[in-house]
């Protein structure tokens, strides 16, 4: 929504995919993070769901918080991963899962996530 975020891991392109600190973007959009050492997972807490991405995985699971079921699976191109101290994964990922609109600038080398 035109605010420009600061990394302290920059983002990463692998296979043409811009890959993010996941808490950096998530906080921005007004969720909660909490990271979960055992399972080398993250949390994101967002109004009525909880979206886990976990290091290694291609898929993301999102699940409804009032209905406690899963709602549903979301694919990656590439995995969410260690790189540096954060987890990393695709900007497009954490956008899509928390209900937003995401737009590669191609142009300026940008991504633009609008909230719904």
């Amino acid at each position: 929504n035109g605010n420009t975020l600061e990394f302290d891991q920059p983002p990463v392109m692998l296979n043409d995919r811009v890959m993010v600190p996941v808490r950096v973007v998530a906080e921005a959009m007004g969720s909660t993070v909490e990271w979960d050492e055992a399972t080398h997972s993250a949390f994101i807490f967002c109004s009525d769901r909880v979206v886990v991405f976990q290091n290694g995985s291609a898929s993301v699971t999102i699940y409804d918080t009032l209905m406690e079921k899963v709602l549903r699976t979301y694919e990656l191109d590439v995995p969410s991963q260690k790189i540096g101290d954060r987890t990393l994964t695709p900007v497009r990922a954490i956008g899509e899962c928390l209900g937003a609109v995401v737009d590669w600038d191609e142009a300026t080398q940008t991504v633009n996530i609008y909230m719904q």
